[in-house]
This record gives C-alpha cells, structure tokens and sequence, in this order.
C-alpha cells in the first residue's frame, strides 16, 4: 500500500471520495462528529477531520489518473516526488475514527446523560473523585441543575457540603435490595 495525500477544493472531499470510489480506487477521509443547527434541530453530523485533504492509496499510474480528476487542487509533494503516508499512520487515523475519538459530541452527550437525571432528596450516591472518593452519601436537597447539598457519615458524624452531581454515582440502597 502507498498512500499518497491529495489537496481537494474546500468541501468537496465526500465528493472526492465518491468519484475515487467509483474508479474502484482506495481512499480514506477522516471525519469528526460535531453538532449542526440550534435547539431542537441540533443533531450530529459527520465532517472532514482535516478539511481539503484526502488520504489515498495509489500506485504513481493511479495518482496520475486522481490528479486529473476535478476538484483536485495539487498533490501533497516531498521534494519532487508525491509524499507517501506511512501505513501505521493511516491505520492509526482509522482506527482512532472507529474508536470514536472524533467525536466532539460524546463529552456532551455524557455529560447531559450525568446531568440529566440529578438525584432527588433522600437518594444514595457515591463520591467518585476527589478527597471523598469511595464515600457514601445522602443528597440532603438540589441546588440548581448541577450541585446538590450532600450529608456525608465521617468518622462517626454527619458532614453537610455541596458536591456536583458529576462527581457523584448513584448506589442501590442496601434496605430497597434487602425488601425485594
């Protein structure tokens, strides 16, 4: 496999693709997940990682013909010859696509779902970092969307402060398990 890097007019790299493709020719272009539109027409949607550029696998006869082909703005050169990628590269790029690494939504999709259901008062939960790690507590009230005031049981006393509800992971309470 060689892999050459080719330069494409800005936004038409699925197009670039496509024609590659159909030419039975392999080429790969790495995409991010972001978020289009507002409110509630947001949805994911897939876009060039690297806008303009297309990573393909070409012998030098191929890369003559991909050249040709439009939207083609210039190969990506070393010297006076193409640039070739290394494969352990392309396989780490695909491989990182796969794994999802691109994807800007999923910190926010993680942090809605943690944030989307707080505790209620009288519910369990245990402290997942910081100095507390390991702790069970109590959610005494809600305060707003993303804190609440805690009761802590340490070293024999009862502990009133405030913790995110990011830090904290809600447990089965020992009573409810025990009546079912």
């Amino acid at each position: 496999m060689t892999w050459r890097l080719l330069y494409v007019r800005p936004q038409s790299e699925t197009r670039y693709h496509a024609s590659l493709a159909e030419r039975g020719l392999s080429c790969f272009v790495p995409k991010e997940t972001i978020w289009r539109g507002i409110g509630i027409r947001r949805a994911p949607a897939d876009k060039p990682l690297l806008p303009g550029y297309v990573f393909a696998d070409l012998t030098d006869a191929e890369l003559a013909e991909a050249a040709h082909l439009p939207d083609v703005l210039y190969i990506i050169r070393s010297g006076n010859q193409a640039a070739t990628i290394p494969d352990a590269f392309i396989n780490r790029l695909m491989e990182s696509e796969r794994c999802g690494e691109f994807d800007r939504t999923r910190k926010e999709r993680q942090r809605a779902k943690r944030y989307g259901k707080p505790l209620k008062p009288g519910e369990r939960f245990e402290v997942l970092s910081g100095m507390w790690a390991g702790h069970v507590g109590e959610i005494a009230r809600a305060m707003g969307g993303k804190r609440a005031e805690i009761v802590l049981s340490l070293f024999g006393a009862s502990h009133t402060t405030t913790m995110s509800f990011a830090n904290m992971r809600a447990v089965e309470d020992e009573r409810e398990t025990e009546a079912a």
